[in-house]
């Protein structure tokens, strides 16, 4: 509670401080240390209808607030969330380190400078001369290239090239701008450096260089190898196979570089339900990874979680769990081969009051992890009701250029358990590939995939399963042509009882085209947008069918006034439905906006469900806007009913 009251507190101060800030701080070598901005929201929505098997209520408000602080150029969020829905698991806070927001900032600074020397003549004439290379893409080559130019003489390279490619072209205009124009080679050099760093997903190798450069500060250097430090509401991640999606009160912190990856969480889960039927209830979880290399490059991670359930006996079973395994990385190439693997192994107790008994790692399939297991099963109560499970994961992506291949292969035994992952797939065998291929210089891209599921891992289900589906989708850009789209989705599904091995056995195909096109018609700017989908469905008993069509129209009348019609029919065997729906979106300029939208639609049973909306958002000054909506759902389906909503909202911005 202390925790809770002090992390609020500090809260408070940092709302506080934003408003004080925007109203009182001038001076501008203080806002180059302490930049603060932020929003606070107010909504609330009222009806006098209920849907059945609804949890949220008719009636409804939230108070939302995300604050950011950025102290010499290191950005932290402050981040609230109550609602009136008298849920615990829905309200949260949370004080973070925003990494993201960090190296997104010295992304477009490398972007920017790169922008700028681009713009010098000179090294936009090597930029058009690289352009004409097979890989341009390569500057990592041209860079190194160009560090032995200072040391090493141009012309041994250049006797066994051809006298006319464009490869020896480029290197004789290097060689010329070194000699006669050393001030714009020495920038040239520089762009070189920077367009290899920016083709790199992870900077944390060349954080020497951006600080040498001037893109980067001490303190945000250190800032940049922290992936996350979250206190409050904390979203922390390993992989998806231990610890991911759950949000914990508590802390995760991750820190990064391409030596050392450190990262912990501790905390209390929340329900995943928005009824807190069990008040007493309470889930303990603590993860720790530890390991060489950054998460985003070469490594080798190992990660340890446990969780148990604190809660009375008499109410519930108390389940407690353990998973511990590794997770490695592998890139090769220059980062064109991309190898990552991750093995894990479970240890699960669904009733720690259930009868004791030895237990005991036998599980075949694990056995070149039994070491670990071994570790997990020490310090943890085990009984009857305790089960093992494996989970491993293996991935190999070859890109070059234009060409992407992806391979996956991906194994969760079915007494797998993890309770760092909402929702998994247990019971799991996948294979999968893709391969994706760009032609024309990305106008036209091809994709095709494929991927087989198959489950009773264990034989221990009377059926078994086997479920493969398969993508072709080719996307064409050309100019002066709309852009086209076509893709093609089959589905095989079989599934075979154990005592009859005549398999039932279904499929599915799903054939859509899209295509848009933007032009001037009638002195209007607008937008058409169509797509058409046939699917078909082969199942025991029968055939079913059904087209699917949509047609968007957008028009801009004036700069102030948009309309916009969306019509959609949809045609099975024994059935249709079509539906509409039309809006208009009015601006008063920095007044604000209003809009007013129509649906309507009918089935073949002459059911019908229409709807109407009606709001305005209203810009009261620079830092305050207050929203009103209203709308009405008609369902002549469900006993005739009226379903009348009205949602306002007050937002503060600074």
């Amino acid at each position: 509670m202390k925790y809770i009251t002090r992390t609020l507190l500090g809260f408070v101060v940092l709302t506080f401080s934003s408003i004080s800030h925007a109203q009182e701080v001038q001076k501008a070598d203080l806002e180059d240390v302490l930049q603060i901005k932020g929003n606070l929201s107010v909504i609330g929505e009222f009806s006098n209808y209920t849907a059945e098997y609804n949890e949220i209520p008719p009636n409804f408000g939230y108070l939302s607030s995300d604050q950011q602080l950025t102290i010499q150029g290191i950005p932290f969020q402050a981040n609230l969330f109550l609602s009136s829905y008298q849920a615990s698991s829905l309200n949260r806070y949370s004080i973070s380190f925003d990494s993201r927001a960090l190296k997104q900032a010295i992304k477009e600074r490398v972007a920017q400078k790169i922008s700028t020397l681009q713009e010098i003549p000179s090294i936009e004439a090597m930029q058009q001369k690289i352009e004409k290379l097979e890989e341009p893409s390569q500057y990592s080559q041209l860079r190194d290239l160009n560090e032995q130019m200072q040391d090493e003489s141009l012309e041994s390279k250049l006797i066994p090239l051809a006298a006319d490619s464009d490869y020896e072209s480029l290197l004789r205009s290097q060689q010329q701008l070194s000699r006669y124009n050393p001030s714009e080679y020495a920038k040239y050099r520089q762009y070189l450096q920077l367009k290899a760093l920016d083709s790199e997903l992870d900077y944390g190798k060349q954080l020497k260089l951006l600080e040498g450069e001037g893109l980067i500060s001490a303190t945000e250097k250190i800032g940049h190898q922290f992936d996350a430090i979250e206190l409050g509401t904390a979203r922390p991640y390993f992989s998806d196979l231990d610890l991911a999606g759950v949000p914990v009160k508590g802390y995760y912190v991750a820190f990064s570089n391409p030596y050392i990856y450190v990262a912990a969480t501790q905390g209390t889960t929340l329900p995943f339900s928005i009824q807190d039927s069990v008040k007493s209830f309470s889930r303990n979880l603590k993860g720790y990874k530890l390991g060489t290399g950054s998460a985003h490059s070469t490594h080798l991670h190992f990660s340890y979680l446990n969780g148990e359930d604190k809660i009375d006996p008499s109410l519930a079973s108390q389940e407690s769990n353990t998973v511990g395994g590794l997770d490695g990385r592998l890139q090769l190439f220059k980062q064109r081969l991309d190898v990552q693997g991750r093995s894990y192994i479970s240890v699960h107790t669904t009733d720690l009051g259930a009868v004791d008994e030895l237990f005991t790692i036998t599980n075949e399939e694990i056995t070149n992890l039994k070491a670990i297991g071994n570790f997990l099963i020490k310090n943890n109560g085990l009984n009857s009701s305790t089960t093992a499970g494996n989970a491993h994961f293996l991935s190999a992506r070859y890109g070059n250029g234009d060409l992407k291949i992806d391979g996956e292969f991906r194994r969760v035994d079915p007494n797998y358990h993890s309770m760092g992952v909402a929702y998994m797939r247990k019971d799991l065998q996948r294979f999968a590939l893709s391969i994706d291929k760009s032609l024309f210089k990305s106008k036209l891209r091809i994709s095709v995939s494929a991927k087989i599921d198959e489950d009773n891992l264990n034989g221990a289900k009377e059926y078994s399963a086997t479920n493969i589906n398969g993508l072709f989708r080719v996307h064409a850009n050309f100019s002066k042509l709309p852009p086209l789209s076509l893709t093609y989705t089959p589905n095989f599904f079989s599934s075979e009882h154990r005592s009859n091995k005549q398999p039932l056995k279904h499929e599915s195909h799903m054939l859509s085209v899209t295509s848009s096109k933007s032009y001037r018609f009638l002195k209007l700017n607008q937008i058409t947008r169509g797509s058409v989908s046939y699917n078909f469905y082969n199942v025991p008993g029968g055939n079913f069918s059904s087209v699917n069509t949509t047609l968007t129209q957008m028009i801009a009348i004036n700069p102030k006034l948009q309309a916009s019609i969306l019509l959609i029919y949809r045609q099975t065997n024994s059935s249709n439905y079509w539906n509409t729906r039309s809006s208009l979106r009015y601006s008063f300029g920095k007044i604000g906006v209003a809009h007013f939208s129509q649906r309507f639609g009918v089935d073949f049973l002459q059911n019908t469900r229409s709807a109407f909306d009606l709001g305005v958002n209203l810009n009261i000054n620079k830092h305050l806007s207050f929203g009103l909506s209203a709308t009405q759902n008609y369902y002549s389906q469900i006993s005739r009913s009226n379903d009348v909503r009205f949602r306002t909202s007050l937002i503060a911005s600074w």
